[in-house]
C-alpha cells in the first residue's frame, strides 16, 4: 500500500559481477523504486537487490549458502 518497491521471485534475476558474469536468482527479493527509477527493469537487474531471502533446502551446504550472502 505504500509502493515502496517490487518484490520478485525466484525468477527475478540480478547481474552481480561482469568478466565473469555473475547471475543470482533469489527466492524472494526486494527493490526499493528509489533505486529502480519506479520502473521495472527487462532482463537481469545490473545490481544487487535491497533485501534478499533464500529458503534453505535440506541438502544446501553452509559453504554454498556463504558463497551466496558473499555474492548478494
Amino acid at each position: 500500500p505504500r509502493r515502496l518497491g517490487v518484490i520478485g521471485g525466484a525468477e527475478s534475476a540480478f547481474l552481480l559481477r561482469r568478466a565473469p558474469d555473475l547471475v543470482r536468482c533469489a527466492d524472494v527479493a526486494f527493490v526499493s523504486y528509489a533505486r529502480i527509477g519506479g520502473a521495472i527493469l527487462p532482463g537481469a537487474a545490473r545490481f544487487a537487490p535491497d533485501l534478499v531471502a533464500e529458503v534453505r533446502s535440506p541438502w544446501d551446504r553452509e559453504k554454498k549458502i556463504a558463497e551466496k550472502i558473499r555474492h548478494y
